[in-house]
Formats: structure tokens, C-alpha cells, sequence
């Protein structure tokens, strides 16, 4: 099929449109693009997508606002089904394939879950252990005997040929959701329920989640199901067949289950569905027609049903699972924060994609400001270990004591002020990830203890005897040339060696000056929809002046500069338009752009004419006089200023006067 573009939010809310190969499919606010979105804050040309029958791309034509795929800005990037690129107002959803009949999102009938309490005792025929229901499936075993629980021998010929379906839908079915759908099906079949449902838990534990549901026919009916009933079933592990709701209605034990009486429910059976210890979910069944109640008979073969089908659903949950992470290794779609196309952010998301499936030990250097706890926290979410927790430390604002109690714990009474034993960092972190920042900065004993920890993933509490095991991957990060600190005895060689295992550089913004625009437009509609404005554009002389400056702080002080501006700036000349000048941006930054559209102007001016050129132009000659009066000596030069050394020194750097002060 080819593509499909469905507009769910702005002016055109509702189209669908289809990506034809070859053609470029324009987006913009002129009338003949190919998507034409009548809005202001909608460049005439604003991006294109292409699909050559493989892929589909888009690419950001120079927009004043930017283009955003699942919120971030991007100038190129491949299309993933289910991405949601964003154009001025408007959302559109991509869709690069059918989604299958009755996938595993369908339910069906109507369903949802009740949480109206349910206490069966009065109305409980039969309730049975799953396992003592069917004799166990060893394929080792020979013929029962007569004493082995078994299905009633005057079972229906359709229940056990049921069986026998099902043996062959779990050959057939692609999926835990089309398992789901058959195995419903099949209940239908073998008792006379009206509705029947497939309701899983997630894996390690939380309410359970109706995978799918039907009703005869395949009727509009709804199905309530109790949460209390199913949670019931699931902490005993014990199947339940409920009858006789109607004339029970009064039982004291059945004043809180006002939904299910007001269904007026003949027969309700639920029953586990697990896998060795693991609880998977329930099946469940019920019926109005108090013609047709459930009997023991039945209970029995959805516990067979149950039997053959837990060790299936687990398997098939765990096939999809596996799918879903080898699609997105493919895809290269990761889960992250990070903006940027450039080759060196390229780099960086291909080291996270290979590096996060395993539990290497992970060092992320780099200057204050690059995203190294952003980099730690992509590697953490596009693990296995996504689902625990992610715990950060940082190493450089804590004393060497209170550090080791955050990191390892303590035992109450280990120091003053312990009046109760507290776990650390690293018992809170089992299970997930645990982010070591700035790990440069910790003091040489604590150094030995985090090696041996790496060692044995073993440790003490402080004041404490009793070893410890965690399951944590360790992910640390420092701006701190480590090798330079290990030759002047400041970090331990042989715990940079067992951190250094998997290692990933992550470069300065003024190494990567093209992502400067993507920065600048993810930063200004991230502080647009925090402070609830308009999403402003960029001028070009802004634009230019942000990629001119050199960034001593990095992707950190861009975000600053850029909450500013959009806090401060003013209104644009077209329209009204919010807008981000030059004029909006701070001092230092127009300075650093500045000089570089002046060379060589005087006092005077010469031939800068601009006023910011001018003051650029007399910094320059100021600053260097100063220096060169100076001997050299920046500090002399900052005194005889007026200015702080440490100003003076980035200042010198912004005006690009190094090479003329070397000479």
C-alpha cells in the first residue's frame, strides 16, 4: 500500500492523503502543495516527503518553524509507522500499513472493566486449583489412570475437538492478540456464553487489560467484567463458576456487586491463564439466559482450555516482544530525546542503538552541557531494563561521606543522625539502571569501593556485614579528561578500565553547527507550549548569529538563551507573527556574529555601518590594545579594563582575537 498522511489536529483535521512513489509530496501553505494546510505559522513551502516504495522520508524545507517528528525537530529523517510528524498546528499521523482485522487493540464487543466489589462465596458451584483441573501435559507420561482428573466422559464431541483447535490456532496464529481473538472464539464454541473475554496482566503485575472481547453473533453487547472477580482468580489461582445472580441479588455478600446484578447475569466462570509461576491473565465467560447456565462440565474445559493455552500466550507474548525490539533495531527507531542530523549526532544514536540491548558497563564523556545524562537515559529506555528504574547520582555535589550512605545505604546507628537503616541508590536501582554523574569527581576511597562493586555487583551498607547482589547496569559520566587525571593520581587507573568497557564521546555544539537551527526551533516550541504561546520563527540574522557563536555551555545554554527569548521577544513585522530577532538574543551571542561580518574597521566604524558592527569593532580594538599594553598578560589587560579575567578570556574567544594575540 502506499502511504497514508491522516490529519488529526489543525485546519484540515480529518483528510486522509496518500504519498504517491516518486513525487515529492510538498506540505505548505501555498494553495498548489500536494497537502495544503491554510495557516499562519505554515511556511508556503514548508517540508516534503518522499516514498520510493520502501521508504518514506521527510525532509524540513528551510521552515520558519520547523518541522517535528514525535516532537523534535528534524531537518531528514526516515518514517516509521505510527509517527506523528507536526507542521505549524496541524499533526499528521503516518500509516505505512493496513492495520489487521480486528487487531490486537480490538475488542470486539463493547467492553470495560467494573470496580465494583465481588464476593462469590453464596454463588460459588464449583472452584478448582487450574492444575487439578487437568491432568499435567508431560509429554513423557504415560496413559492416565483412572484416578487422574480428566474431561467428563460425556463431554460434547465439539469440546474435544475444540481441543484439538486449539492445538492447531496456536500453530496458526501470529500473536498474542490473534491467539487472544482465536482462543475467544473457541470458548464461545464450548459453552453457552452470550460473552466471552481474553484479559491479560503486564509482566510483573498491575491491573488486568482485556486483550479482546466478543458476544454471540458478534453482537454490539457490552461485557463487565469485576475486577475484584478476576483479581480474585488471579491471586488464588483458582478457577470460579458464579450462578444464580438473580435470585441472590439480596445476599449480603453480594451488596457491593450492584454491575453484575444489574446485568442480571445467570452464569459467570473465570478462569487463570499462567504459565509455570507466572500469572498471564483470565478467561472469562458469561451468560444472561438462565436457560443456559454454566455447569461443572464446562468449568472443566475452559481449565483444559486454560491448561493448553498459558504456555502459548507467554510464548507468543514473548515473540512479540522480541519482534517489536528487532523492528526497532531495523527501523533504527530509538526512543530519545536527542535533536540533531549531523554526521557526529548520527554517531552517537548509532552507538545507543547497538550499545542498549546489553549490560555493558557504559562511559559517556564529554563538556558540561552535551547531554550526557540524556545519552544515559536513551541507553536506560531502549534496553530490557526499561521497565525498572533509572536512578541518578551525582558524584560532585555530595561529601565523601554522605555520598558513600546516597550510593551504598546505611545501617541504623552507623553514624550520627542514622536513626534508621536506609537503603541506597544501588538497591534502588535493581533491576534498571544506575547513572554515575560526574564520577570524576569522586574521592579515591570511594573509587575502590564502586570497583569492587563492579567487580561482583556485591556491597555493604555502610556500618553494616551483610553482603548485598543487585541486578544494575552501571552507566557513568564525567567532563573530566580521565587519563589526565589518572597520571596526577586523581582517579583510579583500574576503575577507568573496568568503567571504560563501552565508551561514546559525545561532541560540543560547535562541532556540529548545523544542528543549531533543529536546537533552536525543538527549544522554542517545547518553551512555546510550556508558557503557552505562540510557537515563534527565527529571523535569519538570528539564525545566523546562533550559529556563529561558539557555545561554551553547550546544548544547556542554548536552552537558556532560547527560554529567554522566547519570554522576551517581541512580535514580527508580518502579521504579527511571533518572531525571534537578532535583536531578542543576548549580548555575547550578537557580539560573536558580529565579528564575524567585521574585519579590520576602526574606531570610526570604517566600513561597518551597523550598530551592533560598530560596537563589535571598538571591542576589538579596545581589547587588543589593552592586551598588547599588557605584555600579553589578560589578567594585567582585565584590570586595566575594569573587566573579570575569566570575561576577558571568553570575550577574546568570541571576537576570534586568538590568532592575532599569538602572533
Amino acid at each position: 500500500m502506499s502511504p497514508r498522511l491522516v490529519v488529526i489536529t489543525g485546519p484540515r483535521e480529518g483528510w486522509i492523503v496518500e504519498v504517491e512513489e516518486g513525487e515529492p509530496f510538498v506540505v505548505g501553505r501555498r494553495s498548489g502543495s500536494a497537502l495544503s494546510l491554510p495557516d499562519g505559522s505554515v511556511s508556503r513551502r514548508h517540508c516534503e516527503l518522499t516514498w520510493d516504495g520502501e521508504r518514506l522520508a521527510v525532509r524540513d524545507l528551510d521552515s520558519r518553524h520547523g518541522t517535528f517528528v514525535n516532537r523534535l525537530a528534524v531537518g531528514e529523517r526516515e518514517l516509521a509507522h505510527g509517527d506523528l510528524v507536526q507542521v505549524g498546528g496541524s499533526q499528521l499521523l503516518v500509516l505505512l500499513r493496513e492495520a489487521p482485522p480486528g487487531g490486537d487493540s480490538d475488542t470486539g464487543a463493547g467492553v470495560r472493566l467494573d470496580d465494583a466489589d465481588f464476593t462469590a462465596e453464596s454463588t460459588v458451584l464449583r472452584s478448582v486449583p487450574l492444575l487439578d483441573a487437568v491432568p499435567p501435559l508431560d509429554a513423557a507420561a504415560g496413559p492416565a489412570d483412572a484416578s487422574s482428573p480428566q474431561l467428563p466422559a460425556g463431554a460434547p464431541a465439539a469440546q474435544l475437538k475444540a481441543l484439538l483447535r486449539l492445538a492447531r490456532a496456536i500453530d496458526e496464529s501470529n500473536g498474542a492478540g490473534a491467539l487472544a481473538r482465536r482462543v475467544a472464539a473457541l470458548v464461545a464454541e464450548v459453552v453457552p456464553a452470550e460473552r466471552t473475554a481474553v484479559l491479560f496482566v503486564a509482566p510483573g503485575g498491575g491491573e488486568p487489560e482485556i486483550v479482546h472481547a466478543a458476544s454471540r453473533g458478534g453482537g454490539e453487547g457490552e461485557v463487565t467484567v469485576s475486577r475484584t472477580l478476576v483479581r480474585r482468580v488471579l491471586e488464588t489461582r483458582r478457577a470460579i463458576l458464579a450462578s444464580e445472580f438473580l435470585q441472590l441479588r439480596a445476599d449480603a455478600h453480594l451488596a457491593g456487586a450492584a454491575s453484575l446484578d444489574s446485568a442480571r447475569l445467570a452464569s459467570v466462570a473465570c478462569v487463570p491463564l499462567a504459565a509455570g509461576n507466572e500469572p498471564l491473565g483470565v478467561l472469562y465467560a458469561d451468560t444472561a439466559d438462565r436457560q443456559r447456565r454454566f455447569h461443572d462440565d464446562h468449568l472443566e474445559v475452559l481449565c483444559a482450555l486454560a491448561a493448553f493455552a498459558g504456555a502459548a500466550f507467554a510464548l507468543a507474548r514473548r515473540v512479540d516482544k522480541l519482534e517489536r525490539e528487532r523492528r526497532r533495531l531495523a527501523d533504527g527507531e530509538l526512543d530519545h530525546g536527542l535533536v540533531g542530523d549531523s554526521g557526529a549526532m548520527r554517531d552517537v544514536l548509532t552507538f545507543v542503538s547497538r550499545a542498549a540491548p546489553v549490560d555493558s558497563t557504559v562511559l559517556v564523556t564529554g563538556e558540561s552541557g552535551t547531554g550526557k545524562e540524556l545519552v544515559s537515559r536513551a541507553l536506560h529506555v531502549n534496553s530490557e531494563r526499561r521497565d525498572g528504574p533509572f536512578v541518578a547520582v551525582n558524584c560532585a555535589v555530595l561529601s565523601e561521606t554522605l555520598l558513600a550512605s546516597e550510593l551504598f545505604g546505611h545501617e541504623k546507628g552507623a553514624f550520627t543522625g542514622a536513626v534508621a537503616a536506609k537503603p541506597g541508590k544501588l538497591e534502588l536501582a535493581d533491576g534498571g539502571t544506575l547513572f554515575l554523574d560526574e564520577i570524576g569527581e569522586m574521592a579515591p576511597q570511594l573509587q575502590a569501593q564502586l570497583l569492587r562493586f563492579l567487580e561482583d555487583r556485591r556491597f555493604e551498607r555502610v556500618g553494616g556485614t551483610r553482603q548485598i547482589e543487585v541486578d544494575v547496569r552501571v552507566v557513568a559520566a564525567t567532563n573530566r579528561d580521565l587519563p589526565k587525571a589518572i597520571d596526577e593520581g586523581d582517579f583510579r587507573r583500574d576503575l577507568y578500565y573496568r568503567l571504560n568497557v563501552l565508551a561514546v564521546a559525545l561532541p560540543p555544539l560547535r562541532d556540529r553547527r548545523g544542528d543549531v537551527p533543529l536546537l533552536a526551533r525543538h527549544f522554542a516550541a517545547r518553551f512555546a507550549d510550556k508558557l503557552h504561546r505562540p510557537v515563534p520563527a527565527f529571523s535569519e540574522r538570528a539564525l545566523a548569529a546562533l550559529a556563529a557563536y561558539s557555545w561554551p555551555g553547550n546544548v544547556r545554554e542554548m536552552a537558556n538563551v532560547i527560554e529567554r527569548a522566547v519570554v522576551l521577544g517581541g512580535d514580527g513585522a508580518e502579521g504579527g507573527e511571533a518572531q525571534i530577532g537578532r535583536d531578542d538574543l543576548p549580548e555575547e551571542i550578537v557580539s560573536g556574529a558580529v565579528a564575524g561580518e567585521v574585519s579590520g574597521t576602526g574606531a570610526d566604524g570604517g566600513s561597518a555601518t551597523t550598530y551592533h558592527a560598530v560596537l563589535t569593532a571598538t571591542k576589538k580594538r579596545l581589547v587588543l590594545d589593552a592586551v598588547r599594553a599588557a605584555g600579553g598578560n589578560v589578567t594585567k589587560a582585565a584590570e586595566q579594563l575594569d573587566l573579570h579575567p575569566n570575561y576577558l578570556h571568553r570575550l577574546i574567544t568570541q571576537l576570534e582575537l586568538r590568532d592575532q594575540l599569538d602572533r
